[in-house]
């Protein structure tokens, strides 16, 4: 099995596709909205091989860790479905405004001493945080969102890709 393609104007649940956005790893991203109360996400769509695939299992972490997390260097967490007929696996996320760090350390070319330890404190105190729950096996710019985050007033890094809880 291999994850649905969605179209704008598509839906699942109660959520429908406003844009695609561009794939991330082995993921489609899509940006979506929630018509009845005008709420703005981010739709994760997972290919997934069947029913006992580790795509699927990987998918079940990466959902079970979202939902346990509440920390501001992290993406609130809205929903997630698996539609049994076709196996597309959903996790859907807050849509944040921003850049990745890697797209912000192309435009900036150069942090400051001051502003590369801002960054690096604000991951840190992520992965500091959350070192009880997850292993993030992949932490590389690309997976810090730079934005103004919804959770706090000033500029926050925010890690995109949870890996796996621990056992």
């Amino acid at each position: 099995m291999a994850e649905r393609d969605f179209e704008v104007g598509d839906t699942f649940r109660d959520w429908r596709v406003v844009s695609p956005i561009r794939p991330q790893g082995m993921a489609k991203v899509y940006v979506v909205r929630q018509p009845l109360i005008g709420r703005d996400g981010v739709m994760k769509v997972i290919r997934t091989a069947g029913p006992n695939s580790p795509e699927l299992e990987r998918f079940r972490t990466e959902a079970k860790t979202l939902f346990a997390l509440d920390h501001p260097n992290t993406p609130v967490f809205y929903d997630a479905g698996l539609d049994e007929a076709d196996g597309t696996a959903v996790l859907i996320l807050e849509r944040l405004e921003g850049l990745d760090l890697a797209e912000l350390l192309v435009r900036v070319r150069r942090f400051t001493l001051g502003d590369a330890l801002y960054v690096a404190m604000e991951v840190l105190h992520a992965l500091e945080t959350l070192h009880h729950l997850v292993v993030h096996r992949d932490i590389k710019p690309a997976n810090v969102f730079a934005c103004i985050a919804p959770k706090r007033d000033s500029l926050g890094f925010i890690i995109t890709s949870m890996v796996r809880l621990l056992d």
